[in-house]
């Protein structure tokens, strides 16, 4: 068995910021005060034309931007002149990443993932990660990304989004948007919303920052372990996959685990081993939404865990603990995509 099969790097959102909620105010608070007008003008564009077709002013200016600040680029992946942080991507139907671009995957709370391919040379081969960074640095700040979907005839669809993950082994992106000026709690964290930390008042800034993330951590903690015991009596203390009764190795698992989405519903969750719960998570394994049986990921061809492949996923049936059909689908189609990926 070839580890490096699965075992490969994923930057989160959850990597650098577990416990806040996203949002376009935060993100301007965090940018540099002599380019944070700008930003804010393309964000409030993008956010004014989301959704619609229209024009990506490539060459040109929008309202509320020096002439320097262009919101376009002729490549995909585009960081305004002199500054760190993308403010755009492009996704072309004529590129040569079309095909690993496109299409949105809808998501049950009414936002989508788009799986968006990392920049790489001209021969399409190797990553270039000067571009890539501008991207990656919008994911390890909470600093969100307009969207340009190519529609055709010159034609793009709109959008602002955060950028949630960055999967080293693919080159891929995941944006999930649209961000809208009704966007509300759609991008917030996974910290219970009973803990109200914030009431707490300590004599430095520092001691309560410190005091803040232990107590959201403590919170967190409590939360997934009252959600293990829900989902050990929903799956009658065996994993779902493999059927190990070990409780110790076994994981609360989210169907979907992107901001704003997650909860601690057992229909929104599964109970898996702990090394099969990192294959789910990661999209190299799928439970089929229609006949709830296991897809297994091109990069685990000839390990042991091909074997799963077909295999009936047991899940209960009863109203309330079954899985979400809409939590299945939406991992099942980012399953798909990912797969297509590996073929190109």
């Amino acid at each position: 068995m070839d580890d490096r099969s699965y075992a490969y790097s994923t930057q989160s959102v959850e990597d650098y910021l577990p416990f806040t909620d996203l949002s376009v105010k935060r993100a301007l608070d965090i940018l540099p005060v002599d380019v944070r007008d700008n930003y804010a003008a393309a964000y409030a564009w993008f956010m004014e034309k989301s959704d619609t077709s229209g024009s990506r002013h490539l060459g040109g200016t929008i309202p509320g931007v020096t002439r320097d600040f262009k919101i376009a680029a002729q490549r995909g992946i585009h960081v305004p002149s002199r500054q760190d942080f993308a403010v755009s991507v492009t996704s072309s139907p004529t590129s040569r990443y079309a095909k690993a671009d496109r299409p949105l995957i809808e998501l049950p709370n009414g936002t989508w993932v788009f799986e968006y391919a990392a920049h790489r040379n001209n021969s399409g081969q190797v990553t270039d990660m000067r571009y890539n960074e501008g991207l990656l640095r919008c994911l390890r700040c909470g600093v969100p990304v307009g969207v340009f979907i190519g529609q055709g005839g010159g034609a793009y669809l709109r959008y602002l989004a955060f950028v949630e993950a960055y999967d080293e082994r693919r080159d891929v992106f995941t944006l999930h948007g649209p961000i809208t000026a009704m966007s509300d709690e759609r991008f917030s964290s996974d910290m219970p919303k009973d803990v109200d930390v914030d009431r707490v008042r300590l004599a430095t800034k520092s001691a309560q920052d410190e005091y803040r993330l232990a107590a959201r951590m403590r919170a967190y903690k409590v939360s997934q372990i009252t959600y293990k015991s829900k989902l050990l009596d929903a799956y009658g203390g065996r994993c779902a996959i493999t059927g190990c009764d070990t409780a110790s190795v076994l994981e609360p698992t989210h169907i979907i685990d992107y901001r704003g989405v997650r909860g601690y519903h057992v229909a929104h969750g599964l109970l898996l081993r702990s090394d099969v719960r990192l294959l789910f998570e990661r999209s190299l394994i799928a439970i089929n939404p229609k006949t709830h049986r296991l897809d297994i990921g091109r990069p685990l061809y000839g390990t042991p865990y091909e074997e799963y492949g077909d295999h009936e996923v047991w899940v209960p049936d009863t109203e309330g603990l079954s899985p979400s059909l809409a939590y299945l689908t939406a991992a099942y189609e980012r399953f798909k995509r990912l797969e297509m990926l590996e073929a190109l």
